[in-house]
């Protein structure tokens, strides 16, 4: 229970996680990993390179009898990268022009590192799983009023986002 809440720290909805030693020592605070990268590509890949540093060992003891297969399902919820290609490393998207003040620009700036941190990763893992991936954009299925913001996919889903979703899911 502690590791899902701290995991899913929003702002404004519940404060920072505080962290502590075992005697007592304050060792920082915690908060949802999304206001780093939001896509879970990162995790995954940290997890394929795991599994992979134990095929050796489990195939030397028997364990593992044939080479672990792998295949990663990406669920985009984000109407702005939905169906867009990967992010490509050392190249610059352009940005709409700024018609707000620069009063402004340290939170665009913020938000623009959150969402290149994400496509970058993104296309890490376009290229480590090369065709071993399937990308499904849950965007295009949505009516058009609902497309103007992220699916709110989280620990707890609405009644209408569930019943969205149990629709999308009888139309596949």
């Amino acid at each position: 229970k502690t590791a899902v809440h701290n995991s899913a720290r929003f702002a404004y909805i519940s404060p920072a996680g505080r962290l502590r030693a075992r005697g007592g020592a304050e060792l920082g605070h915690v908060v949802d990993g999304g206001y780093f990268e939001n896509s879970g590509a990162v995790t995954l890949l940290e997890l394929r390179r795991a599994l992979e540093r134990l095929e050796a060992p489990l195939r030397e003891a028997g364990v593992l009898r044939s080479a672990i297969r792998y295949h990663a399902l990406y669920l985009c919820n984000n109407p702005l990268r939905c169906g867009r290609s990967a992010v490509q490393p050392g190249t610059i998207d352009p940005t709409a022009p700024a018609r707000v003040s620069d009063l402004l620009a340290p939170v665009r700036a913020l938000l623009g590192a959150r969402e290149a941190r994400g496509g970058l990763a993104l296309a890490a893992l376009a290229s480590t799983y090369a065709d071993e991936r399937t990308e499904i954009g849950a965007c295009p299925l949505l009516p058009q009023e609902e497309k103007k913001a992220p699916l709110p996919l989280g620990w707890q889903l609405s009644e209408s986002v569930r019943l969205r979703l149990r629709a999308q899911l009888r139309e596949c």
